[in-house]
């Protein structure tokens, strides 16, 4: 069972169950409904209306597969039926698939109104029925489930004798009624066991049996429920032990057995009744009293076994067992209804675990077991097989060449004509810094070599050699001074020094701003080609060596797979935020006109073959290798 939140469906019908039609009152319709048909058709489209109207279904839908034909009947207003035509689809398609499924209970995430979503598989896997019913909470749903069981076990048996004629047609139909009935007495009982009890009891303390037994069938596995009289069942005792051989040869018989006296056998014109060797033994361990057992078909075959002993002057004759199986025979396919209804989570969470190995290696699912079939031989290969194993992880495009240009000296920008992603050539501006203090700087000292000039030469002339040595070094000293502005004018322009794109810095937006000698402007790849950056986890850094090849594909073009061969190996790991990892360089084995697309930064997945490993090994040699760390002592 689940519970979800769906859209706001359709507002389903007023109404409170008080003022429904009773259990009764609908098997008393479709059966009237039945009578009327004069063709499955009209009685399939009918009787949805009435289980709907009944139930205060707002929708509900029935696919039934009939000789060569597919009937599908929907019931429900226009706006109802578009809304719920997929869930129910889905809802019959699942239950024909695999049998009957707990329901759903949905919640409209505006209103709260819970409605449920049942589905049921009609008699005979003819068909199946699928309902939207309102619900307040999951007790309700359980319960509502339990009546639908029912109802549509009536309305697949009924639509079976619609095609029928005459007095077959008319008692077909009151076996159906009695069934209905005996399925909304059955809901009364909390368990299978309760149930089965006052089965035991009536027949023991109404009907005339000294002693009644009610046995469940699952399989092969016969579980007696109730002897009548006893409340503790012990098994150990010889007669239950006569009792159980009795119950499991009336399951091979598959009919009636009797047990009595010779001289109280039923009369010659009767039916006779099949005899048994462990029967005549519980009839001669019970005193010579008449015994017999009884098989009760439920919907897959035997469900149950009823077995009774009467006194010993009252022996047991055909028809006194045909009226046995007309009382009893009903409840026994309320068995399974009754134990659902009252079944915990839990329980219904280890009947689908356990009912699921049966269902996978039942005759009927060839498909299952040719894929199990396929499941061991994927396990085998798994182990005898091989696969390339692969290491390698996160990698980065880098330049082979790239150079990281910086502020020449302390300025102001005042120029930043590119971004990032420009290619530029040699001798490109891309930064220009102010000059200004600098040329003035530049004019004085032009000045000033003009002045000293002139005192160099009019000591010449006045023949004084002091007064020109002293202006000759006066000069070289500007000179150099000079110089130096002169190359801190032409530094304050700063060029590509080859042909690239730049992959780092943007000073656009920094126009005006001052910069600090040595401060990063821009990164400048070359256009000589490109080198990987490859992460290897070091739990395979030992598997890789110089020279192994591998294959590229970046997170922009996964199609694409770019060959390269490892070149070097770090020494030392990089510690990341999961594990430490080792960086290898790559050599891609193309130029860049081979992947045209391919720039610096890019990043993607490395991988390099590094040999032949088991699929198993491929898939548990982490958590081997994580097991034996933390089992290390």
């Amino acid at each position: 069972m689940s519970t979800t939140q769906a859209q706001t469906p359709p507002k389903p019908a007023e109404g409170s169950e008080t003022q429904l039609p009773s259990t009764d009152a609908l098997v008393e319709r479709l059966t009237e409904l039945a009578a009327e048909s004069t063709n499955s058709m009209a009685f399939w489209r009918g009787g949805l209306a009435l289980l709907g109207n009944g139930l205060g279904s707002p929708c509900g839908r029935i696919e039934v597969r009939e000789q060569a034909s597919e009937v599908r009947v929907e019931h429900g207003d226009e706006a109802s039926v578009e809304f719920w035509r997929e869930p129910l689809a889905e809802t019959i398609e699942l239950t024909l698939a695999d049998g009957p499924s707990p329901y759903r209970l949905l919640r409209g995430r505006a209103t709260g109104v819970g409605v449920g979503l049942f589905g049921v598989a009609l008699r005979g896997g003819a068909g199946a029925l699928a309902l939207v019913v309102p619900c307040r909470d999951e007790r309700a749903a359980a319960r509502m489930q339990e009546r639908i069981d029912s109802l549509a076990a009536l309305l697949a048996v009924l639509a079976e004798t619609v095609e029928q004629a005459g007095p077959s047609r008319i008692e077909a139909q009151e076996r159906a009624a009695a069934g209905a009935s005996a399925v909304r007495r059955a809901a009364d009982y909390e368990s299978p066991v309760q149930l089965a009890m006052a089965i035991a009891n009536r027949l023991a303390g109404r009907e005339g049996y000294d002693q009644a037994t009610f046995a469940r069938v699952k399989g092969k596995r016969i579980e007696i429920l109730a002897i009548s009289g006893l409340d503790h069942i012990d098994r150990k005792s010889p007669g239950v032990a006569h009792l159980e051989q009795a119950l499991a040869e009336c399951l091979d018989y598959g009919e009636p057995v009797v047990a009595q006296v010779r001289d109280q056998q039923e009369p010659s014109d009767e039916v006779p009744l099949a005899r048994g060797r462990l029967h005549q033994a519980w009839h001669e361990a019970v005193g010579q009293a008449p015994v017999c057992t009884v098989p009760l078909e439920g919907d897959n075959g035997v469900a149950a076994i009823l077995a009774v002993r009467r006194a010993p002057d009252a022996p047991l004759d055909h028809e006194e067992v045909q009226q046995l199986i007309k009382l009893v025979g009903p409840f026994a396919r309320t068995l399974g209804i009754v134990e659902r209804a009252n079944r915990t989570l839990l329980g219904h969470a280890t009947e689908a675990l356990l009912a699921a190995p049966m269902r996978f290696f039942s005759r009927h699912h060839l498909g299952r077991k040719l894929t199990l079939a396929a499941l061991v031989a994927l396990g085998w290969w798994s182990i005898a097989g091989s696969m390339p194993y692969y290491v390698g992880t996160t990698t980065t495009i880098e330049p082979r060449s790239q150079r990281a240009l910086a502020t020449p000296q302390d300025g102001t920008l005042v120029q930043a004509p590119h971004g990032p992603g420009v290619f530029v050539t040699a001798g490109s501006i891309l930064a220009r810094f102010d000059t200004g203090e600098l040329e003035l700087e530049a004019r004085r000292l032009g000045s000033e070599l003009a002045t000293l000039a002139s005192e160099e030469k009019l000591a010449i002339a006045e023949g004084d050699p002091t007064g020109v040595q002293l202006s000759r070094s006066k000069r070289d000293e500007v000179m150099a001074s000079l110089e130096l502005v002169q190359l801190q004018i032409k530094d304050a322009t700063v060029r590509a020094p080859f042909d690239g794109v730049l992959v780092e810095g943007d000073l656009r937006e920094r126009v005006g701003d001052r910069f600090q000698k040595g401060e990063q402007l821009f990164r400048l790849a070359g256009q000589d080609g490109y080198r990987l950056s490859i992460q290897v986890d070091e739990r395979d850094v030992d598997e890789v060596t110089p020279g192994m090849e591998g294959s590229f594909s970046a997170l922009v073009r996964p199609e694409e797979r770019l060959p390269f061969r490892v070149t070097l190996l770090h020494p030392s790991a990089e510690a990341g935020a999961a594990t430490n990892a080792f960086r290898l360089e790559a050599e891609l084995l193309l130029g860049p006109s081979d992947a045209p697309w391919a720039r610096p930064g890019m990043e993607g997945i490395g991988r390099i073959e590094v040999g032949e490993r088991s699929p198993a090994w491929l898939a548990l040699h982490r958590v081997v290798d994580r097991m034996r760390m933390l089992s290390w002592r």
